[in-house]
């Protein structure tokens, strides 16, 4: 996994990257993480000031999450948390497509039988 932290219009706080990796890691449980983007800004005109965007690279279509919040730290852990969740979504989207009690196709007898 690749993973890229980015700040925008603030400094750096010292522990909030190790809060991120943190956060991020048990995200591999549910598929492969081929690259991971964040950026924390902080916007002083809106309210709440600081936004965090999540972009997950996987298999498939990729995930971004954008969310605003009063601190750095809980933009990054919703942010996060609703990535998680829609990985986890895909996940069991994919075992509840699968198909269950079928037949092998060798059991299926295909065109008409001669006496």
């Amino acid at each position: 996994m690749m993973l890229s932290i980015r700040y925008r219009f603030m400094s750096p706080p010292a522990a909030l990257d190790q809060a991120i990796e943190d956060l991020l890691l048990p995200l591999g449980e549910h598929c492969r993480l081929d690259e991971v983007e964040v950026v924390v800004e902080q916007l002083e005109e809106d309210s709440p000031p600081f936004r965090a965007r999540v972009s997950v690279a996987v298999p498939g279509p990729d995930v971004t999450v954008e969310v605003a919040d009063h601190t750095p730290e809980n933009a990054c852990r919703r942010a996060v948390s609703e990535i998680d969740r829609r990985l986890r979504g895909r996940v069991e989207n994919r075992l509840r497509q699968r198909p269950r009690n079928r037949k092998h196709p060798q059991n299926f007898r295909i065109g008409r039988r001669s006496r």
